[in-house]
């Protein structure tokens, strides 16, 4: 660890390894470290702060909620794979446009975080006003 005086670039490209930046924004950043007078102590207890800021945000941004519900079956998928949640719809859907299953002309509806996303409307439904 260097020195909490030390301005040397050797002790600003620590932290800029440590943060993955190029040359040229370690230059800019240590240009502007030394007109501040700011020591790459001080700069790297920042960058730390900011970091545990940054992770404790993830920790509580809850994941999105996808949800796939079918006509008469109701949900057949729920949780926080979009993918999966688009695969299962794309499924329903077309089971329902080809009359087969339980699905059979049913209306599917994709949904994240409670909003509706896709919707298909099955035959069984068409024209009928809500």
């Amino acid at each position: 660890m260097s020195n909490p005086n030390d301005h040397s670039f050797e002790a600003c490209q620590e932290i800029a390894d440590e943060q993955g930046w190029n040359d040229e924004s370690l230059l800019g950043m240590l240009i502007g470290w030394l007109e501040q007078n700011v020591h790459c102590e001080q700069v790297r207890a920042q960058l730390r702060a900011n970091a545990d800021e940054e992770n404790a945000l993830a920790e509580t941004e809850p994941e999105p909620e996808w949800e796939v519900i079918v006509g008469n079956i109701g949900t057949v998928y729920s949780g926080p794979d979009e993918e999966l949640a688009k695969i299962k719809y794309e499924s329903y859907v077309e089971d329902s446009g080809l009359n087969s299953g339980r699905a059979a002309g049913e209306n599917v509806v994709l949904m994240c975080d409670g909003e509706i996303v896709q919707e298909y409307i099955g035959d069984l439904h068409r024209g009928e006003e809500d």
